[in-house]
């Protein structure tokens, strides 16, 4: 039983346990690297995405977010088969890693909107100061 590779890994927006049909992340070898269909169950579906809100609020900068991604993923694996497998601490490290970049890429794009729509604004103003001039 091989681990997958990283790249055949969700990323992190790509999923959500919002979905009461979420099914594990985990790919399978065996299938091409599709992911696994075996359902979560709503406890820890629940969990899950208790803990991505949590996740989501953090400032992605922050090193002590890995954990969360972690125990994240877990979460988010089939008990029966997978859970075991993402628990690799080579892979979950790489996966929080993965995941903890991604957050980081997603905050700076948001900031960069923030700070483009406070500049057209400032633009917009000085615009209408010289045009009442």
């Amino acid at each position: 039983m091989s681990l997958p590779h990283l790249q055949h890994l969700p990323n992190f927006f790509d999923f959500s346990p919002e979905d009461d049909h979420h099914t594990c992340i985990f790919p399978r070898a065996g299938a091409h690297f599709q992911r696994c269909k075996k359902p979560i169950n709503k406890k820890d579906r629940q969990s899950a995405l208790a803990l991505r809100k949590e996740i989501c609020a953090f400032d992605p900068i922050e090193d002590s977010i890995e954990p969360y991604l972690q125990s994240y993923a877990k979460l988010c694996c089939c008990v029966h088969y997978h859970r075991v497998q993402v628990a690799d601490a080579a892979l979950l490290k790489q996966l929080s890693l993965q995941w903890k970049a991604q957050l980081r890429s997603a905050h700076k794009s948001q900031e960069a909107v923030a700070s483009a729509s406070k500049d057209a604004g400032h633009v917009d103003l000085a615009t209408r100061d010289e045009v009442d001039k």
